[in-house]
């Protein structure tokens, strides 16, 4: 028996072209601006057999019968872009977003939650201030983007990947989003989808089906275009980066009685397709949204759902940033803001603990309230996942071990999907190098009734090992023109040598189920509540990665005590808080 598969990039028709986009390799600000050309010297790619341009408006691409001629034409064609340097270069990123956020006029600061805090804060026994960073990630899929279309004059054929292609709208990239750029009634384009290895970011915008579709209108053959790496990670949109400042407190017990936030960030969803910009249908919006990202220890904490309400003071401040001026263009990544929000709230959460002398694991106990099926929820999975891993309590950083590499455990919570997660993760540190190796992750999820124990695990250590490439690797890197991040060297990931084992607890109605190939056992933690209602079959595809970053910061205290911060987790990130602290 054989098996195969066709995916988007496999698709090919009779009689089809090849194409490719040209544009810079990066983008800008503004990316409508800095993808103009300036001035196309077409005779240098004349030496090229059957290479042609193509351009429509500001935008340019070239086609060729051979595929590789038509990627030479793209590499080779002499373009003079405009010139629009609006980025704050790489390294003051995080200044420029606080004073963006600080002097944002547009969108100016507002509170989500304000119950008075600063007296609630007055009277914790212990506080803790810190700020948190995490950076842009890519959507870095494998295999960058693709489409093929076959234009006639009056009616089209495409071929391509997308989640909603029956749906109207930006993202959806059925028939009426094509009709909206070939000029053809909706009802004379059929749309064909297939996979391909990443459906969000410039998936959902559908910019390769676009940029195919009006090659071949334009030249009236059918074009395969496919994206190079380039394109795909200099040019697709970016999970959001987000900047929060926190202050909290507990009593003399470890019980917390108020958290401070203010948070900086942008908009979820700025993406915009470049290549209708440049064709002159879609621009920038006149006033960019707020910003959405919002802090998550309420989610664990304070527990209004299911539940009394708060049970602390709490307040967030949110201040935008713009659109235009120095970031880039944000779309939905895998379980949108919540990893950056648990990096922040989960961080806090045990340097809380620290500072009332606690074990992790007991202090969230303690502030958890089980006697609501959501806090039942979140104990359901905090035991598995501990009880599982041999979770040994104490105090973190009390056990400092000498010589270059030491190692530490964390734990972390997330959620998104209404699923609950918790994560337990193993790490070795090389204080001389600043690399962070995580050894083991042990991941439990409480994502109601379960009918494919392997199709969730499958979930669960995807999102799990996605999340933790994303948490120590992935950050775009730019000057004050455009993104220079555009490979897997100047934008890495996490390597297969480097990949940790993981132990997998699905828990359902019932029991914890090791789903770890190889594994057996059941673990119970007796949480009866989150057995007994509130038993929705939950997401499964996003949660489990969501508390890996913080599991990962937390683990890198335990073993060095100093704190990590900001994500991604790189070895100069490392080496300059171990510096800071006095750690060598």
């Amino acid at each position: 028996m054989t098996g195969t598969y066709t995916y988007v990039q496999n698709v090919r028709i009779p009689g089809m072209v090849h194409a490719r986009s040209v544009r810079p390799r990066g983008a800008g600000a503004n990316t409508s601006v800095n993808a103009q050309p300036v001035s196309v010297d077409t005779s240098s790619i004349s030496h090229i057999p059957g290479a042609q341009v193509v351009q429509i408006n500001n935008w340019l691409a070239v086609w060729a019968p051979k595929e590789y001629d038509a990627i030479q034409a793209a590499a080779e064609l002499k373009v003079v872009w405009k010139s629009d340097p609006k980025f704050t270069p790489t390294g003051n990123y995080w200044s420029w977003m606080r004073e963006a956020g600080d002097t944002n006029a547009v969108n100016p600061a507002r509170y989500t939650v304000d119950t008075g805090v600063p007296a609630a804060l007055a009277t914790a026994a212990h506080t803790v201030s810190a700020t948190y960073r995490y950076h842009y990630n890519s959507f870095g899929p494998i295999g960058p983007h693709a489409a093929v279309a076959d234009v006639q004059a009056n009616s089209a054929v495409v071929f391509i990947q997308g989640q909603q292609i029956d749906a109207d709208g930006p993202d959806a990239g059925g028939p009426q989003t094509l009709a909206e750029v070939l000029g053809i009634p909706a009802a004379n384009i059929r749309v064909v989808c297939y996979e391909g290895s990443g459906s969000y970011g410039g998936g959902q915008e559908i910019e390769a089906a676009d940029q195919a579709a009006l090659i071949s209108q334009k030249i009236g053959k059918p074009v395969r275009l496919q994206w190079m790496r380039w394109d795909q990670t200099g040019w697709d949109c970016w999970g959001a980066a987000v900047q929060w400042d926190a202050t909290m407190g507990v009593n003399a017990n470890g019980k917390i009685v108020a958290a401070d936030w203010t948070t900086y960030d942008q908009n979820q969803r700025s993406m915009i397709n470049t290549t209708r910009e440049l064709i002159g249908i879609a621009s920038w919006p006149a006033t960019p949204a707020s910003g959405t990202a919002t802090p998550s220890d309420s989610a664990v904490y304070a527990g209004p759902a299911y539940g009394p309400g708060y049970q602390y003071k709490r307040r967030v401040l949110v201040k935008t940033q713009p659109l235009y001026g120095g970031s880039v263009k944000t779309a939905d990544l895998r379980s949108p803001n919540a990893p950056q929000a648990y990096f922040a709230s989960e961080q806090i959460a045990d340097e809380l603990a620290h500072a009332a002398n606690m074990d992790p694991v007991a202090f969230r106990r303690l502030n958890i309230d089980g006697t609501n099926v959501l806090g039942a929820r979140w104990l359901a999975v905090l035991d598995a996942a501990t009880i599982a891993a041999g979770w040994q309590p104490k105090v973190a950083a009390s056990n400092l071990q000498s010589g270059t590499v030491v190692t530490g455990r964390g734990f972390g919570f997330g959620t998104y999907a209404n699923t609950q997660a918790g994560v337990v993760a193993d790490i070795e540190v090389n204080k001389k190098t600043g690399k962070i190796v995580v050894k083991h992750l042990t991941l439990a999820q409480n994502n109601g009734i379960t009918v494919s124990l392997d199709g969730v695990a499958n979930q669960m250590s995807g999102s799990a090992i996605q999340a933790l490439s994303r948490a120590l690797w992935e950050a775009p890197s730019w000057n004050s023109e455009r993104l220079t991040s555009v490979d897997w060297v100047t934008y890495p990931i996490l390597r297969f040598k480097d990949t940790p084992t993981v132990t997998l607890i699905n828990v359902h109605p019932g029991q914890y189920t090791v789903v770890t190939p190889g594994s057996t056992g059941d673990v119970r933690a007796g949480n009866a509540a989150a057995f007994t209602e509130g038993w929705l079959a939950t997401g499964s595809g996003e949660p489990a990665g969501v508390g890996v970053g913080s599991a990962v910061a937390n683990a890198f205290f335990d073993a060095t005590g100093a704190r990590i911060r900001e994500a991604p987790m790189r070895p100069p990130v490392v080496r300059g808080v171990l510096s800071a602290a006095g750690i060598t």
